[in-house]
């Protein structure tokens, strides 16, 4: 049918915006806890954690660029 196609598309896009929604706070969250982790097991806190949590938001970030990039020019 005519539709299935674009139905299709519109599944895809959202299919690739959930996975910048859920998994992305995932990763942010995991690498500030391994922040923590060392902070505690080194001594050097905060300074790890900031790190690892700035490194996070700048991937995060990086990756949700490609990931809507790609949906809006689908």
């Amino acid at each position: 049918m005519p539709g299935d196609d674009e139905e299709l598309r519109t599944g895809r896009r959202l299919a690739r915006a959930m996975v910048v929604i859920t998994a992305l706070p995932l990763v942010v969250m995991g690498f500030f806890f391994l922040g923590l982790y060392l902070d505690k097991k080194f001594g050097t806190t905060p300074w790890l954690m900031g790190v690892c949590l700035v490194l996070a938001l700048a991937g995060a970030g990086y990756q949700a660029y490609r990931v809507f990039s790609k949906v809006l020019k689908d």
